[in-house]
């Protein structure tokens, strides 16, 4: 499934809302190195500038673990960047979207408390 509804917001920011429902690693023994994105974080219930997704994979430092665990089972915000990757299909590689982080993950009411006014 390819998310068409995110094309338009390619290499832009955007702000991603979503719950966090799994904190795991890619691979167990990587999980010392601190520079590789091993930790994976499931959001499930996404919604990107409007956009409805059902979920998306961010993959994050070492250090993110403890946080997104923190995070578990709680709807958090942040900005973020859609970009784009290639999917291994059945006989081809398929274009689609993802995103990239750009401010830390937080609960809803952190962000809006974090938010600077704007006159």
């Amino acid at each position: 499934m390819i998310r068409e509804q995110l094309r338009p917001f390619r290499n832009k920011n955007v702000i991603v809302t979503g719950r966090v429902e799994y904190v795991g690693y890619k691979n167990k023994l990587n999980r010392d190195i601190p520079y590789l994105r091993n930790v994976k974080i499931l959001l499930k219930d996404v919604q990107i500038n409007g956009a409805m997704i059902d979920h998306i994979w961010l993959f994050e430092r070492q250090k993110y673990y403890d946080i997104a665990f923190s995070l578990l089972y709680k709807k958090v915000k942040f900005r973020a960047i859609v970009v784009p990757y290639l999917k291994v299909g059945e006989h081809c590689f398929k274009e689609d979207y993802g995103i990239q982080r750009k401010s830390r993950l937080m609960t809803e009411a952190e962000y809006y408390d974090n938010k600077p006014f704007i006159k």
